[in-house]
């Protein structure tokens, strides 16, 4: 009696499922240690299903075409009519059935994953070790927990037709490292943000199809897959934007190369390497620029490229080096140069870094200047956003192209207002709707309605009133003839705008498909 086909697979299922994969790791040996190895057989498990299905479509379709049952098994192995290729070593069942040194079975099969698929996983699987050494009697244990594990993941399929939707894969790794994230903040260590935070940078910056987005800190690619995850629930293809991010360690970069090829997006160039001295270039050996810049800079720079920095500047530090000790404001002014003429960028920065004095504050002042005047917000964000940091944090809005109303002033928002109380500040879904619309909808004109939760400060003020001081409270709390938004009403805007938007796109679909074009064909014309 054959087996009863497996229901369409949920979010929620799968998320389960990786939770208990954590579970089973947890029980010997650190998670965290290892969490390029499970995202690497959960990547697996994904791509021989699928390289299983397309497979299967294939020969069935050569044997409708009057094919010999050989010449369509043939075809259907053919590397050329696979996305992804899978040789027979690097097959599921082949190391999955494996007799003995099933670490190594494993790493031979991430080595010819690597080899047909360089395009895709170059350097991405082969460091890392499965097999272990010493003893038998520590050799036994990690082999019994690799079988558990492979065992564990083989219960699913994880091939397109076995899926509720597209995004389920994806969800599941985004939660799988928000999991290990949060487990790492018990332990005291922390690699990934909030997906919630990122959320809400790329719901300020709202991307839009065929913009050039860039992280220049990307860690595990949170930041990329909030932008696309942005244009996908507005039924947008994330696949039209040009992704592109840079990290400078290794482990985190290949991990956030699973991560995006789990939510199908095998085209984002992510580089390896310092973004402060080999920064990401274009043909003629100048920064790339971008639309959007999304990011989160590590804060705690004590031993930053101080010197080599300054010797490869390419114009980022024109306004002057931060200090040797204090790095983070070398990103502000990195993504502050790749910003193009439209460009505008959210930055999650340090409290500290809006006030405090020295070369830092120099720095500021240049930013503030009116020939410049690229500071367009500033968001006050409450301690304990940011996963293992408990100190207050702050989002910096830069923008090359201010509307007119928004010339030469700063907007000042304080999150925890909108909150009952600081303490019980949550970033969920209203807190974010809430942000988004007092950012979008200030305007100068509107009355007061929103108990100091934002205000607005001309640069000349922030210059000679408050010496090119930005912190939040000085301008939020203190300023009695501050103008603020409704929220209620800039919520509604909001939303008109998203709709008119949203049915802009599908007439442009329509026409697009009148004459020819899908998604795939736009984006080549």
């Amino acid at each position: 009696m054959a087996p009863a086909p497996q229901q369409l697979l949920t979010v929620d299922a799968l998320k389960t499922h990786v939770r208990e994969a954590v579970a089973l790791l947890a029980a010997s040996a650190n998670p965290l240690l290892y969490r390029n190895h499970l995202l690497a057989l959960f990547l697996l498990k994904r791509v021989n299903d699928l390289f299983a299905e397309r497979r299967g479509v294939i020969e069935q379709e050569a044997l409708h075409a009057g094919r010999s049952p050989e010449e369509a098994r043939a075809h259907a192995n053919d590397p050329d009519e696979h996305r992804w290729f899978v040789p027979p070593s690097a097959r599921w069942e082949n190391f999955k059935t494996a007799a003995e040194n099933l670490g190594a079975q494993i790493e031979r099969a991430c080595a010819e994953m690597e080899r047909h698929n360089k395009n895709l996983l170059g350097a991405v699987l082969t460091p890392l070790r499965f097999e272990a050494s010493g003893a038998a009697a520590e050799i036994e244990p990690h082999e019994a927990l690799l079988r558990s594990l492979l065992e564990h993941f083989d219960k699913l399929t994880l091939g397109d037709h076995a899926l509720q939707g597209p995004a389920v894969v994806g969800k599941a790794a985004e939660f799988l490292l928000e999991h290990l994230a949060t487990w790492g903040v018990k332990k005291g260590a922390s690699f990934t943000s909030s997906a919630a935070l990122m959320q809400l940078l790329a719901e300020l910056l709202r991307p839009e199809p065929s913009m050039r987005v860039c992280d220049p800190a990307c860690g595990a690619g949170g930041a990329l897959l909030a932008c696309a995850d942005y244009l996908q629930h507005r039924g947008l293809s994330p696949q039209t934007l040009s992704l592109h991010g840079q990290e400078y360690d290794a482990g985190t970069w290949a991990l956030c190369k699973m991560n995006l090829l789990l939510h199908d997006l095998p085209d984002a160039r992510i580089a390896l390497g310092s973004t402060l001295s080999r920064p990401l270039l274009d043909d003629a050996g100048s920064l790339l620029q971008f639309d959007l810049v999304i990011a989160e800079p590590p804060f705690t720079l004590a031993e930053w490229e101080h010197e080599e920095a300054a010797r490869v500047s390419f114009g980022r530090f024109e306004a002057g080096l931060p200090p040797p000790r204090r790095g983070e404001f070398a990103f502000v002014q990195h993504i502050a140069a790749t910003l193009n003429a439209r460009g505008r960028a959210a930055v999650v920065v340090s409290h500290g870094l809006l006030f405090r004095g020295g070369s830092e504050k120099q720095i500021r002042a240049a930013l503030l200047q009116p020939e410049t005047d690229l500071v367009e917000a500033v968001i006050a964000l409450p301690e304990g956003v940011l996963l293992g940091f408990k100190a207050p944090s702050a989002v910096l809005i830069l923008n090359r192209n201010k509307p007119e109303e928004r010339r030469e002033r700063v907007l000042f928002i304080d999150a925890a207002l909108i909150a009952r109380s600081a303490r019980a500040f949550q970033l969920d879904e209203a807190t974010r709707r809430k942000l988004v619309a007092l950012y979008q909808g200030f305007d100068e004109r509107t009355p007061l309605s929103n108990a100091h939760a934002a205000a607005s400060a001309s640069l000349q003020e922030i210059a000679v009133t408050h010496d090119f001081n930005l912190n939040v409270a000085r301008y939020v709390t203190a300023s009695h003839e501050s103008h603020h938004c409704d929220i209620g009403q800039a919520l509604a805007e909001l939303e008109e705008l998203d709709r008119q938007k949203l049915a802009a796109d599908a007439a442009m679909q329509r026409m697009l498909r009148q004459f020819g074009y899908g998604h795939d064909s736009a984006k080549e014309a």
